[in-house]
């Protein structure tokens, strides 16, 4: 059952930050272990949690990539996307072709509903990775919002052929 699973994940999840904390406290200052633990309750929607150990790991790097990408999904888990895709242009500089960057950047873009610029950080991400179905759902998603539905239809379409199942039911629903 769903809720099974949900109780096997949380107990796995709950021995692996067990795991970290025991070696955090014999290496405290182990900026891989910091990431990897903020990581994990990130994963766990521990947002504060996840902030403490990204301070401790910005003290020790504060411009490694891993940090800036941490900072930037608890950013989004926190619906703070204005300062999350500052955190994303900051990996793409560091980072041209990072592709979770261009889709992560693309998403704040539309939230805040700058739905052009997102359009574009979508292309970006299809050029670097063009078989995401999300991603020509959610560019054709923009386009729509832009009135611009041919564009709109052409995109939802790929994501269609490319497995998306919601693809399929909002392309009938806006296209046919």
């Amino acid at each position: 059952t769903p809720e099974k699973l949900q109780e096997i994940k949380e107990e796995k999840n709950a021995e692996e930050i067990s795991q970290l904390n025991e070696k955090i406290r014999n290496e405290p200052d182990n900026f891989n272990l910091l990431v990897e633990r903020g990581k994990k309750y990130l994963e766990m929607e521990m947002c504060d949690d996840a902030r403490l150990d990204l301070k401790s790991a910005m003290k020790i790097k504060p411009h490694e990539i891993s940090v800036i990408n941490l900072n930037a999904e608890i950013l989004m888990k926190e619906e703070k996307y204005a300062d999350a895709l500052k955190e994303w242009d900051k990996i793409i500089i560091a980072k041209s072709d990072d592709q979770i960057a261009w889709f992560n950047k693309a998403i704040c873009q539309s939230e805040l509903k700058k739905f052009e610029e997102a359009i574009k950080s979508y292309t970006r991400y299809i050029s670097l990775n063009s078989f995401d179905h999300r991603a020509y759902y959610d560019r054709g998603i923009c386009y729509y919002m832009l009135n611009k539905s041919i564009e709109g239809c052409a995109d939802l379409m790929v994501a269609e052929k490319l497995g998306g199942e919601k693809e399929m039911w909002l392309r009938h629903e806006l296209c046919d």
